[in-house]
């Protein structure tokens, strides 16, 4: 089992290099468009309503909580590209 471990953390250590590197390899995107950022925020909202479990705190907390937290990086990443 701690060999497993140490491959995958050696593996997802080369990945991180080869994305700072900008060679990554094509199944390892270098980055997430603003409009992927969107679509999961809305997609979470939709789903939260498609429950229809409005008291339900842990879907309030789990999708709720990760559509304003996509919100806040589309926000975010467009105030950056303004500067």
């Amino acid at each position: 089992m701690g060999d497993q471990i140490t491959k995958m953390y050696t593996w997802a250590l080369d990945m991180a290099v080869a994305r700072q590197k900008g060679t990554s390899p094509f199944w390892c995107p270098t980055g997430v468009s603003l409009s992927t950022w969107s679509l999961f925020a809305i997609g979470n909202v939709g789903l939260y309503i498609y429950a229809q479990k409005y008291t339900s705190l842990q879907l309030m907390v789990g999708l709720l909580g990760t559509a304003a937290l996509d919100t806040l990086v589309v926000v975010l990443a467009l105030a950056r590209e303004r500067k």
